[in-house]
């Protein structure tokens, strides 16, 4: 394959540039993909560029008729020198767009696999599109995306099973790969000069950072010395005319992730309202989730804090708050109730304290008594210890005592 030269270099955007004399790009797992380049353009062009809005448009970078990076624009810098303008142009990959955005939602459906979480939030963009590699499982208890963009969900997802996102250089859309691409094999020619070799621990493989004019990609397998090493990571400049590309070479454990949480949720009370009950459980639609359908609502257990010394179910309609148990998931519970869908009791009062289920049967406690009260009946049915009178009981029914 012949060396790719300055003269190669073609750029496609707002700005036609025509004489590129500094490049750069660079892409790593986990993190968007960058590239900088500067060059010169006619005063017509440079005087046209400096009225337009270009932070955001779409930019490709080719060589030799094949794309060295596609993404979007993030800074130009323009420079009126002589007759020309000097600029500069800064670059990211297009998955940028899932990271402008906080968001906040849940994904309930358990019958739901990871992929399918992913596919769904990569949905939300406009022509994004995921790459899902290795294996996929059920999410098996909900998930939660609060305060976080897509990305930074998409990546902590990607830990749930022990890998990692790689940004795609080759759509101006956010295109992304979750786990190892699928890459081809190459076998490293003599002019591949290796500059340093290491032996990670973490990985516990030995690492090669390589350097050479053929293009490869992350994923691609790489024969070295009797060896076989996969491309971890991509670098590529502008170096006296010549198009250098730089490599990391490593195992597969390059790519393994430890799981991760966001510890900001343990502990975190989520608003909701009520949309199903059944014996000791609630189904829920919070309050930051757009729609909800119940069929693929979670059944979170009721335990509210003060156990069963007050206990009482919420019914349809009303408002509950969930408390995410831990960071991990799967210790989420509901744990109390505000009744607003009532009028009021116009018995109660700053002094008195007053639990009654729907079935009326009512615990009180007063400044000066408790007890209990059975409301239903039509004939007074209760128990009273009071300050003035001690032990009072009142039934029109046998008393046992044993």
């Amino acid at each position: 394959m012949p060396q790719l030269t300055q003269g190669d270099l073609q750029i496609h955007c707002a700005i036609p540039i025509t004489d590129i004399h500094k490049f750069y790009m660079k892409i790593q797992k986990s993190t968007h993909a960058i590239f900088y380049m500067e060059g010169t353009v006619s005063e017509k062009i440079g005087a046209d560029a400096v009225l337009q809005p270009l932070a955001g448009t779409s930019v490709m970078v080719g060589a030799n008729n094949r794309i060295l990076f596609a993404g979007l624009l993030k800074e130009v810098q323009l420079t009126y020198e002589g007759s020309r303008y000097h600029i500069s142009l800064s670059g990211i990959s297009s998955t940028d767009q899932l990271d402008h955005n906080i968001k906040n939602r849940s994904f309930q459906d358990t019958s739901m696999t990871y992929r399918e979480v992913m596919e769904q939030v990569i949905a939300g963009t406009l022509g994004g599109r995921l790459w899902f590699h290795g294996e996929d499982q059920p999410i098996q208890s909900p998930l939660y995306q609060i305060e976080e963009t897509d990305w930074v969900f998409l990546n902590r997802l990607a830990g749930r099973l022990h890998t990692v996102l790689v940004p795609s250089i080759y759509s101006t859309t956010a295109c992304l790969h979750h786990g190892i691409p699928e890459g081809n094999y190459a076998r490293a020619d003599k002019q591949t000069v290796c500059e340093s070799i290491w032996f990670d621990k973490k990985i516990r493989s030995i690492c090669r950072r390589i350097r050479t004019s053929r293009n490869w990609d992350i994923g691609d397998w790489i024969d070295w010395e009797r060896y076989r090493y996969i491309i971890s990571s991509k670098e590529c400049s502008l170096e006296k005319g010549l198009l250098q590309f730089y490599y990391t070479l490593s195992g597969t454990g390059a790519f393994r992730e430890e799981p991760y949480n966001n510890t900001y949720f343990t502990g975190l009370l989520l608003p909701a309202v009520v949309l199903d009950v059944k014996e000791e459980l609630v189904k829920v639609k919070f309050d930051m989730d757009i729609l909800q359908p119940p069929e693929s609502a979670y059944w979170y257990p009721w335990q509210p804090d003060m156990g069963n010394l007050a206990y009482c179910m919420p019914e349809k309609g009303e408002c509950v708050y969930v408390q995410i148990g831990n960071a991990a998931g799967g210790e989420d519970r509901a744990v109390c109730g505000i009744r607003r869908n009532g009028n009021g009791n116009p018995e109660l009062k700053n002094t008195h304290r007053y639990f009654t289920t729907k079935d009326k049967k009512r615990m009180y406690l007063e400044p000066n008594a408790m007890g209990f009260r059975d409301m239903k009946q039509k004939k007074r049915l209760e128990l009273k210890l009071s300050d003035s009178q001690g032990v009072q009981m009142v039934s029109h029914r046998t008393v046992t005592i044993t």
